[in-house]
């Protein structure tokens, strides 16, 4: 399931990602990283969040790539 989720998602978290970073590479990272710290999540945690977003993996993703995507440029500013 998370394959194909990731085939569908990956363009659409790519834009969201590119328009808080204004980089390919940058974005296409933090993307990379969305799934990562997704399946890093101890699993309490995880099913927590399925819960919350009821069973929406998109919605997650895109709470996750915000705070990614928000680090990055609050440290380019810095």
């Amino acid at each position: 399931m998370l394959t194909k989720s990731y085939k569908v998602l990956v363009p659409e978290l790519y834009l969201v990602a590119y328009s808080f970073v204004k980089s390919e590479t940058i974005a296409e990272d933090i993307v990379a990283d969305c799934f990562k710290i997704l399946l890093q999540l101890p699993n309490d945690k995880r099913r927590q969040k399925v819960n919350e977003y009821n069973f929406n993996l998109k919605n997650i993703l895109l709470e996750i790539l915000k705070n990614q995507s928000l680090e990055v440029v609050n440290s380019k500013k810095n």
